[in-house]
């Protein structure tokens, strides 16, 4: 529904939802796996009731925190739509966000006054889900919210709220169509499935079918599905049993029941024939996708095949990446996946080949890797490093109690799919306890079968052609069960919604401080949640460190670290995290480098070990360099060739000039020339100036404390030392914004979006008045109800989503505007942007005391629920080392936002000024070039995917 992207969790429920919710998130949500019988199996406890009305409860108490997580999921999906309808399920998830009889407008607006978190939408195949994080003292706004949409929708919905979410919709499906490979998900479905099949097409539907939707027919969508009887409510968090009751039967128990629609049954349907489809598309390297159709979620062979799954391709140590790209090194990434669905799951090999090496050579060595195990089966020591891995996964999983997989959408999807909460246990145990013999056995009963291969090519995409509307059957409804009951109606709805008059005060956690041997400082934040210690050592040397004309050599040499350390060569290193169930990666930003360890307590020592082996010891191999190099010039021609990462690419040095350090790709990733000439030496040079314990800090966060963790670090980390002399932080010069306005167009032929980025730069992150610049930018385009969103997506429905934002920076910080919008109202979009930056800064459109007092109260009162997770913590605490701010940082900004006026608002939005903005557009030119010139708003240049100009035709 809205962009809210969380990191993927776990493999049950990933498999439930290929989900359309936001364009960057899929949302995965169930179980992974235990090591050995003989360690505890993780678990969420739960409690359950059914109230008369068919209403499934599910309760899970989680009293970290004082917010409680929500998550309503509705049994229709994509499955549930006949011929001539497909898209109703989520053009449905769209409407409901749309007010109801009792709230009309924006659904979000009160959860944003108070200061929901995880909130969003998703729609797969055979759910819809409605999510949200809230304060414990908003529960009874929210359950009146989700209450009021049940059960009182219809008179909300009218012809122009219809024909606005149809057009969001519709740019959502351009949006995933105009990436590179974007087509192939509408193939994939109608090929994989036979026609009739309720997996045959896919979840956004077609254009035809959604153009072709009546006010009628979506109204009878709703009247069929949405009922209390065929939904289950999850509560998870600082809740009880009896208050749950409570609340959930005053709010929902008045609420009819709708029909029991039966459920569509299973069918795996495996291909009864092998096949091939090809198509072209403007891609830089050919993708091969071999596809089987396998049991559904829930079974016991989906189960093993997900660890066959992380055998064949699903580690960094894989057997497909171990032969395809260390061995024969014919691909630039290879991976496999098992998603598993209601009535069928689907296992995937995916290749990127090299430029210049021939698919059928990796379509056949593919097929040589897959046929040993499936005759052999797995080591038991490659069976048991999965299993760690699935067990880790679901650990850390199960941090959050709410959002894109956390503990409530665990618990939905069980009892949805499989009528048992708790199903994630079977699956626990059926990995656990899995032999080799079981793995081989599963994947050759599923694998032995028929597969289909995708093969896209580099060339001209064709526009996909759908195919005539069909004119579907009327819908026919049956009768309600008469066994559901209601109960009486104790809730007056005219009085509006459930005020929420106070509010948890957040706890971060106290700062301890030490210093480690090595000198390094050590920061400590306690969470003893679950039995995860995370690190993050903190260095100066990010992309600004980079000399001036040869970007990439920081991101470079960071990535590097974690191919191969100490006596492990990168194979190795790789294997050994996994069996420790360790997450461990290095990477760069624009004004530092950092190195991360996640580590289950259990295995802490060993995992500490092998970190301080990446820091000290990274061995730089002549080979592994050579590897990397090829497979990152060739990421940075994918770069180039989508939308957004070429306009990240090409913006920063229009933004900041070429001999900045700034004025580089915003990607990291620098230049193929500059790659291409990296030396083992520089490699080094950048790891001994850059990588010093003593100017660096070390940030915990997790279940440890400072006695126990002090002692362990010293005894791997105490006797690193820094070589030679350090070098001198990077200058950032002060840059002066462009006197007028410019506009750069990058062509993407064919495409049916166009990406609008608009840049200038503001003062520093540290700067006196940041905070105030930020909460301005708030109004403008930070929130999902901001200005930029509602007007071009809400209003015009333009675009699945518009935004601002401020990136920080130790030096002058970009501000962006960023809309992808459809390619016939680019010109139109670029003006409304244009208008919304100008109306602001001038005062012609100041910020109101409305708009101030909701995004003061969206970001105070989201902090209990936005510091749920050690991850949001760490990058807190990581802010504050990168910018020298005071340990009590958190309460000394809230002190500021609290203070925050309209008058301050429209002071600090006088910097966005609207004749200093440099303009990227990356869009189809013979659609987009002469509108945006007829704009006039600046001198126009035609760039190539370098940032050069393009010579006068």
């Amino acid at each position: 529904m809205k962009p809210n992207p969380r990191p993927r969790v776990a493999v049950l429920a990933a498999a439930l939802a290929v989900s359309l919710a936001a364009p960057l998130a899929i949302a995965p949500a169930f179980a992974d796996a235990a090591a050995t019988p003989a360690v505890a199996q993780p678990d969420i406890a739960f409690q359950q009731f059914v109230l008369p009305n068919g209403l499934h409860v599910i309760v899970h108490e989680d009293h970290k925190a004082p917010v409680v997580a929500i998550n309503l999921m509705y049994h229709v999906g994509s499955a549930d739509e006949p011929a001539g309808r497909s898209g109703f399920a989520h053009l449905f998830e769209h409407l409901m966000f749309n007010g109801s009889e009792n709230h009309p407008g924006e659904y979000f607006e009160p959860f944003e006054q108070a200061g929901a978190t995880d909130q969003n939408g998703t729609t797969n195949t055979d759910r819809t889900n409605y999510f949200e994080t809230v304060p414990t003292t908003a529960l009874d706004m929210a359950l009146w919210m989700e209450s009021d949409r049940m059960g009182y929708l219809l008179g909300a919905i009218d012809q122009k709220t219809l024909d606005e979410q149809r057009g969001v919709v519709q740019n959502e499906k351009r949006q995933g169509e105009n990436q590179p490979y974007g087509q192939l998900r509408e193939i994939v479905s109608h090929t994989m499935y036979p026609d009739g099949h309720p997996y045959h097409h896919t979840t956004i539907g077609s254009m035809n079918d959604l153009n072709a939707a009546s006010l009628d027919d979506v109204k009878t969508w709703f009247k069929t599905w949405y009922g209390p009887n065929n939904a289950v409510l999850v509560l998870a968090g600082d809740i009880d049993l009896a208050t749950a009751k409570e609340k959930i039967s005053k709010y929902f128990g008045a609420i009819p029941a709708t029909p029991s629609m039966a459920q569509p049954k299973i069918d795996v349907a495996p291909l009864a024939a092998g096949g091939r489809t090809e198509l072209e598309d403007k891609v830089p390297q050919v993708r091969v996708q071999r596809l089987w159709n396998v049991p559904q979620v829930g079974s016991k062979d989906a189960d093993l095949l997900d660890l066959f799954n992380q055998v064949l391709g699903g580690s960094a140590s894989s057997r497909l990446d171990q032969r395809l790209v260390y061995q024969d090194k014919l691909v630039d990434s290879i991976g496999t996946s098992n998603y598993g669905s209601q009535l069928s799951g689907e296992f995937g090999i995916y290749a990127t080949v090299k430029q210049g090496v021939d698919e059928a050579k990796v379509e056949a060595v593919v097929d040589e890797e897959l046929q040993k195990l499936l005759k052999d089966g797995p080591s038991a020591e490659e069976l048991e490093r999965a299993k760690t891995s699935y067990r880790a996964s679901f650990i850390r999983g199960i941090e959050s109690i709410g959002g894109f997989g956390g503990k409530a959408d665990t618990l939905a999807s069980c009892a949805t799919f499989l009528g048992d909460a708790g199903c994630f246990r079977e699956s626990l145990k059926t990995v656990s306890e899995a032999t080799p013999e079981e793995v081989r056995a599963a994947a050759q009963k599923w694998l032995d079968k028929p597969s289909h291969v995708f093969v896209v090519k580099p060339g001209t995409r064709t526009p996909l052609t759908e195919a005539p509307a069909v004119k579907p059957a009327p819908f026919i409804v049956p009768k309600v069960d008469a066994r559901f009951k209601t109960s009486a109606n104790t809730v007056d709805r005219k009085t509006g919604v459930p005020k929420v008059d106070s509010f948890p005060a957040l706890k971060f956690p106290a700062l301890q401080r030490a210093t480690l041997a090595n000198g390094s400082t050590l920061i400590l934040a306690e969470r003893h949640g679950i039995p995860v210690v995370n690190f993050s050592y903190e260095f100066n040397g990010g992309y600004a460190s980079d000399p001036i004309g040869k970007p990439g050599i920081a991101s470079f040499s960071a990535k590097l670290l974690g191919e191969g350390a100490g006596e492990r060569d990168s194979l190795a290193f790789k294997s050994r995290k996994e069996e420790l169930g360790a997450e461990l990666s290095s990477g760069a930003s624009l004004d530092g480098a950092s190195v991360y360890l996640s580590a289950l307590k259990d295995n802490l020592d060993p995992s500490l070990q092998l970190f301080a082996d990446l820091l000290e010891r990274p061995r730089f191999a002549q080979g592994d360099i050579d590897r990397v190099k090829a497979q990152w010039i060739a990421s940075i021609k994918q770069e180039k060739a989508r939308p957004q990462t070429a306009a990240l690419r090409v913006l920063p040095p229009l933004l900041y000039g070429a001999d900045h350090p700034y004025g580089i790709p915003f990607t990291g990733s620098g230049n193929e020339n500059v790659i291409v000439g990296l030396t083992r030496e520089q490699l080094l040079n950048w790891q001994q100036q850059w990588l010093r314990p003593e100017s660096a800090t070390l940030i915990v966060v997790g279940d440890t404390t400072l006695a126990e963790i002090v002692p362990e670090l010293n005894k791997v980390l105490g006797d690193w030392k820094g070589t030679g002399k350090a070098p001198a932080a990077p200058v950032v010069p002060v840059v002066k914004n462009p006197a007028k306005p410019r506009v750069f167009l990058i062509d993407q032929p064919g495409a049916v979006q166009a990406n609008i980025y608009a840049g200038e730069l503001e003062p520093p992150t540290g700067d006196a008045n940041a905070v105030k610049l930020e909460m301005s930018n708030e109004v403008l385009g930070g929130s999902f109800t901001s200005r930029m969103n509602m007007n071009l997506r809400e209003d015009k429905h333009w675009s699945y989503g518009a935004s601002t934002r401020l990136v920080g920076t130790l030096g002058p910080r970009p501000f962006l505007s960023i809309a992808p919008v459809q390619i016939d109202k680019t010109a139109e979009s670029v003006a409304e942007m244009r208008k919304e930056i100008a109306d602001y800064a001038s005062g012609a459109k100041p910020a109101t005391q409305t708009e101030v007092d909701k995004v003061v109260a969206n970001d105070l009162r989201s902090q209990p629920g936005a510091y749920e997770t050690a991850e949001a913590v760490m990058g807190t605490i990581g802010g504050i080392v990168r910018y020298g701010r005071p340990d009590n940082w958190v309460q000394v900004r809230n002190d500021q936002v609290a203070a925050f006026t309209p008058a301050q608002a429209n002071e600090q939005a006088k910097a966005f000024d609207p004749n200093a903005l440099t303009w990227v557009i990356v869009g189809d030119l013979s659609k987009i070039e002469t509108p945006v010139r007829a704009l006039g708003i600046g001198d126009v240049t035609v760039l190539d995917a370098d940032g050069k100009p393009r010579p006068a035709k």
